[in-house]
């Protein structure tokens, strides 16, 4: 029996194993475990973005650009979800979709809908966008705090 593997690089390029890490146990894991996540767009999140010069924010499907643009993130959000819910969607499905890759210090990232249309771009610093993520998933442990669930 022969076998033949062809690997073709990534879109977007590879990224490290600590990477790999993050996005699945950090941004994926949970949502793909159907755990109940807490996430507020609030001041904390535009101060941190504003200190950083990331700009990453909703739009519509006609409005995602179709090329990348350093510290610039664009995605659809549905009626129905926050900013912060969408944002953590768009990344679970880049990571799970294999359309994320690290290039030199920032996130190459993708996704697209079942129509193959493009619903979110960015390319972010990764500490940056790691960051981003922890203050996030820091709103849910403080919530669920609140309310003596943890």
């Amino acid at each position: 029996m022969e076998f033949k593997f062809l690997y073709q690089k990534p879109a977007l390029g590879y990224m490290c194993p600590e990477s790999v890490f993050f996005f699945y146990y950090t941004v994926a894991k949970g949502e793909l475990e159907g755990e109940s996540v807490i996430y507020e767009w609030n001041e904390e999140i535009e101060k941190f973005l504003s200190n950083r010069g990331a700009d990453i924010a909703p739009c519509s499907i006609e409005e995602i650009p179709s090329e990348f643009k350093d510290g610039v993130m664009r995605f659809e959000k549905f009626d129905n979800e926050g900013k912060a819910e969408a944002l953590i969607r768009h990344l679970r499905n880049a990571f799970a979709h294999y359309r994320i890759g690290e290039n030199d210090d920032s996130f190459k990232m993708e996704d697209f809908n079942k129509q193959n249309q493009r619903t979110m771009i960015g390319k972010i610093r990764g500490d940056d966008l790691k960051q981003l993520c922890y203050l996030l998933l820091k709103q849910g442990e403080k919530y669920n705090e609140n309310r003596n669930i943890l």
